[in-house]
């Protein structure tokens, strides 16, 4: 029962795990130095479009992830009957 992952489906599942991990952490960092300095977030980023676009593109990071993951799961579960 040897299940077989593409190497393309598991880069793109860990590169945009990762590229998430970063953008989290980035923003948490930014969302200290604005409680520090009594700003918010919208002048750190330029605005509120700005701020939203941020957070859609977490929204977007976590479904590439989530998509990924499943298609890894799809596929294992295919090989294995």
């Amino acid at each position: 029962m040897k299940v077989k992952v593409s190497i393309a489906n598991l880069s793109i599942f860990l590169f945009s795990l990762a590229s998430l991990i970063i953008s989290m952490k980035v923003f948490y960092n930014q969302a200290i130095f604005v409680d520090e300095h009594d700003l918010g977030m919208g002048a750190i980023f330029g605005g509120d479009l700005w701020l939203y676009l941020i957070w859609i593109r977490f929204l977007l990071l976590a479904a590439v992830c989530a998509i990924s993951f499943f298609n890894i799961l799809k596929r294992a579960k295919r090989d294995q009957t």
